[in-house]
């Protein structure tokens, strides 16, 4: 299956950039063009992935302009024929110790990844099709934003996975999976976009390109609060009063508040200088 970002060059022999070590399995592909950085992820989802993805992800040095991260994951769906069970993290336990050491590498490369997506201060926007598995939907709930495919569908173990920023569950939970539907989760407020057949790479680059002329410091503090609003949903006062706080306090002693402020009386387009 092609991806959105088809067009970057994606030959084996293409050298590292300069911000992480070559990759041991090629399964993970980071590229930074301008303020927008783009991570691809090769199938399979497994312990070695994800290994990958937490070293990666540790040692990259993000650019001090990064307006958003675009977290790639048309390549890992499953297809109809492949059984949900073979698929889950769970796969295996009660056959010996090896699958138990296994499922353990995975549980800690799953808790470096999440811990690493967690730092980035930028947006990140998740971009799926196709049919994905448990452990995709546990990547995705670490977006900020999710385009997804109309005709793609999730598959999540015990309800667990797919919601934002959910807890990682380890081991077997016992429940039976449960799939819905694109659709059934733009309703959910799950995914932000639907895009129509043949169009998703052409709607990722729509979103990136107006995340990219945004202040990169205004989306970082934005992401900021909307956190704010969210460790405290059952207290909405008081969360109220923490995001005024950080905008009176962070948004308005930054450059760019005054530059928007300046081009908007000025009816000009504004020269952030993200800081």
């Amino acid at each position: 299956m092609s991806t959105p970002f088809e067009s970057a060059p994606a030959t084996p022999n293409t050298a590292p950039t300069p911000f992480t070590p070559p990759p041991a399995t090629h399964r993970v592909r980071l590229q930074e063009q301008g303020p927008i950085a783009r991570l691809s992820i090769i199938p399979p989802l497994d312990a070695t992935t994800f290994a990958e993805l937490a070293h990666l992800l540790d040692t990259w040095n993000a650019p001090q302009r990064l307006n958003a991260l675009a977290l790639d994951m048309t390549a890992c769906n499953i297809g109809p024929s492949v059984s949900t069970t073979e698929n889950t993290a769970g796969k295996g336990l009660a056959e010996g110790r090896q699958n138990r050491v296994r499922e353990r590498a995975l549980t800690v490369a799953q808790e470096r990844v999440l811990a690493a997506l967690n730092r980035i201060k930028a947006p990140i926007l998740g971009i799926t099709a196709g049919v994905v598995p448990p452990l995709g939907c546990m990547l995705l709930s670490s977006c900020d934003l999710l385009l997804a495919a109309e005709d793609s569908a999730f598959v999540r173990e015990g309800g667990a996975g797919l919601a934002y920023h959910t807890s990682l569950r380890t081991g077997a939970t016992g429940a039976l999976p449960e799939r819905i539907s694109a659709h059934q989760a733009h309703r959910q407020g799950i995914v932000t976009w639907l895009a129509p057949e043949g169009q998703l790479a052409a709607e990722a680059e729509r979103i990136l390109g107006t995340l990219a002329d945004k202040s990169a410091v205004a989306l970082a503090l934005a992401k900021q609060a909307f956190f704010l609003g969210l460790a405290q949903a059952k207290e909405p006062g008081k969360a109220l009063s923490q995001i005024s706080e950080l905008y009176l306090r962070d948004v308005m002693s930054t450059t760019d508040a005054l530059e928007g402020l300046n081009a908007f009386l000025e009816k000009r387009s504004p020269r952030w200088q993200h800081k």
